[in-house]
């Protein structure tokens, strides 16, 4: 017969944790604007390409894969959102996808 014996280990190490909270930097927007949420920043300033420096596209190009169906549906719904989308509570308004507002960008 063998016999084993067990050593347990009695000075066992506590693991500590160490945490630390970092403020969220603002972002840039166009202008100089600057604010942490990038939905608000875009409808009050447009994006950081627009201005001063104009080297924004004024058309973004997009593709598609998939089936016709799906291509389709995908093209329908990206041309509802680029009108804009209403807020509420609990989510800010987003300005749409257009020339004149938001992106300052058309899409093609």
């Amino acid at each position: 017969m063998t016999s084993f014996s067990i050593k347990r280990n009695r000075s066992l190490v506590i693991p500590s944790l160490r945490c630390q909270y970092f403020e969220e930097p603002p972002l840039r927007f166009a202008n100089g604007g600057e604010y942490i949420d990038p939905k608000i920043g875009i409808s009050r300033f447009g994006p950081k390409s627009y201005k001063p420096t104009k080297r924004h596209p004024f058309i973004v190009r997009i593709g598609f894969i998939g089936s016709a169906e799906s291509i389709e549906n995908a093209k329908k719904w990206i041309e509802n959102c680029c009108e804009g989308i209403e807020g509420n509570q609990e989510h800010p308004e987003f300005p749409g996808y257009q020339s004149d507002r938001g992106f300052f960008s058309n899409l093609n």
